[in-house]
């Protein structure tokens, strides 16, 4: 594995997130979540749980690590216990005196280190674990954020948090409803548009898919930096 087999794997997980963000769109006339966004989620985990194996696959392979590198992963624990246990069950028990940079950085990148790690157990339980269950699983939220009314004339638009239209407003020529906030009625010449922003997260995290792809990828990428710059 080489450097720039490792780069490519990121650049991949970049365009399935930019495919991602392009689909969420799509869900707005969906009644769930649709499979393409879960299947794009998927992938870009499974994408970046694997680029991690495969980083600690380059690192010992690259200095000749005396272990049979089969049965090794890069470990993601919760606790410091745990770590230490999967450390020794790969036999590599002695990397902290052998090579204590790689020792530093793997201890670093644990959940537990740090508040910003922490999206790493997610990327460990959607990227490794669960993949062999099910398709992941995601809840959507759609918020009406914005009115548009056109009319000949022109057009009007409001947010619904911005605004409130007491009695006796009227836009283009049409009454306002104080009850709905939007024109009593349509005439045949006017058109009204409402504009909604579509939130897409993990059914069991409550973790808004956007955000937290576009932090696992930073982090990853992070961490594979940091591991090219080690001898």
């Amino acid at each position: 594995m080489s450097e720039e087999e490792l780069l490519s794997q990121l650049e991949r997980v970049k365009e399935l997130n930019s495919d991602l963000k392009k689909e969420l769109q799509n869900n707005l006339a969906s009644y769930d979540v649709t499979l393409k966004t879960r299947n794009l989620t998927e992938e870009i985990f499974v994408k970046l749980r694997i680029c991690l194996d495969k980083l600690i696959f380059y690192y010992l392979n690259k200095n000749h690590y005396l272990v049979d590198l089969s049965k090794v992963s890069f470990p993601i624990s919760k606790t410091q216990n745990d770590f230490n246990s999967v450390i020794t069950n790969y036999g590599l028990k002695n990397i902290n005196q052998i090579h204590p940079q790689f020792f530093s950085l793997l201890f670093d990148s644990q959940p537990f280190s740090s508040k910003e790690k922490e999206i790493l157990t997610i990327l460990h339980e959607k990227g490794s674990k669960e993949k062999h269950q099910f398709l992941i699983k995601e809840k959507k939220e759609t918020n009406h954020i914005r009115t548009t009314f056109k009319s000949q004339n022109g057009e009007i638009s409001w947010s619904k948090q911005g605004v409130f239209f007491g009695e006796g407003v009227s836009m283009n020529g049409v009454p306002i409803n104080p009850a709905t906030q939007e024109p009593a009625f349509i005439p045949p010449t006017h058109k009204l548009i409402r504009h909604y922003e579509i939130s897409i997260k993990l059914v069991d995290k409550n973790i808004e898919i956007t955000f937290l792809c576009d932090s696992l990828i930073k982090l990853v990428k992070e961490i594979v930096t940091k591991t090219f710059k080690l001898k």
